[in-house]
């Protein structure tokens, strides 16, 4: 009798050790992670730092003409200055005349003034875009996205990389932290890319009027 219950305990323990085990992932899961791994870790060693440095570039660039055209335009109103005194006979005007602006720069023009109408409809007057300003965003909007995505492929490599057991572990609090600054991370370029797109929605609405 005795006997009968032990093998039959033996049965049942044997099928809860077979039954715990652990399962075996998906082929296309482990590849998915094996392929992520390696994207993460070329990231981390040669993109991530060539994303940084391009944006250092980019911003140093930006101070670099933001002086430049702030010297350019002290020298120009300096020059003008100097003009009227010797015009004037050292009497200034009370205000300086406006400085003359540059052909390329675009007109704003609704269409619907004189020369908006062709054959008695009314003609629609194309308002270009500046153009410094324009590849100025569709370089900054490339190289955002592609931030944007390289952060989703860390988030993605922390999130698989996470320990099977995560009771309040270093290793579970450390990635923990690692993913908000991921996180919040990608959440500032998205913005970024959400401010350029308004910056042309309230553009299209101030030519419309």
């Amino acid at each position: 009798m005795s006997s009968g219950i032990s093998s039959r305990g033996a049965r049942k323990g044997g099928g809860g050790s077979g039954g715990g085990g652990k399962k075996e992932m998906d082929p296309a899961a482990l590849s998915l992670k094996a392929s992520n791994i390696k994207a993460a870790e070329t990231l981390i060693a040669e993109g991530m730092p060539e994303r940084i440095l391009e944006l250092h570039k980019m911003h140093e660039s930006l101070r670099a003409a933001r002086h430049a055209s702030e010297a350019a335009t002290a020298a120009a109103q300096e020059e003008k200055k100097e003009e009227i005194e010797e015009d004037g006979k050292g009497v200034l005007p009370t205000s300086l005349p406006s400085l003359p602006t540059s052909s390329s720069s675009p007109s704003v023009s609704t269409g619907t003034g004189e020369g908006g109408k062709e054959g008695g409809k009314e003609k629609d007057v194309i308002v270009h875009v500046n153009p410094e300003v324009f590849a100025l965003f569709q370089r900054v909007k490339g190289l955002v996205l592609r931030l944007v995505e390289d952060l989703g492929v860390l988030k993605l490599f922390v999130r698989l990389a996470s320990p099977a057991i995560a009771d309040g572990s270093f290793n579970s609090s450390v990635q923990e932290d690692v993913l908000e600054v991921i996180s919040s991370s990608r959440s500032a370029g998205l913005m970024v890319l959400q401010h350029i797109c308004k910056y042309f929605l309230e553009r299209a609405h101030y030519v419309v009027k």
